[in-house]
């Protein structure tokens, strides 16, 4: 049962992740000058980190449960999220290099999981 868990957590802590990035990304955009003082002003940046937190306690309950070896390299599948959602919500282009390696890296996962 703990398997399960530690890889459900630890899947939700990479989308998270993700989501956290094209988040920021997102909130970066509307920022006119770079500042810290602008970050912290930004509801969508504070939200991020917020959302960061989750992730992190998704992650923390994974890797108490579950092999840290393995739940490394599902957290590191986080770029798939982020490729995604980059194409999703800034429609950035996914060429076929970039589906291959988002391929090859689910394929990594699911061996490393199975291991």
């Amino acid at each position: 049962m703990s398997e399960i868990i530690g890889i459900l957590f630890s899947v939700l802590a990479a989308v998270i992740f993700g989501v956290c990035t094209v988040v920021q990304k997102y909130s970066l955009k509307k920022i006119k000058k770079f500042s810290l003082a602008a970050l912290f002003s930004s509801r969508g940046w504070v939200s991020s980190l917020i959302l960061g937190g989750v992730g992190l306690a998704f992650y923390l309950t994974a890797i108490y449960v579950y092999r840290i070896s393995s739940v490394q390299v599902i957290i590191a599948a986080s770029v798939v999220m982020s490729v995604l959602a980059g194409a999703f919500f800034f429609r950035e282009k996914i060429g076929v290099r970039k589906w291959v390696s988002i391929l090859l890296i689910l394929i990594g996962v699911a061996i490393v999981v199975s291991l």
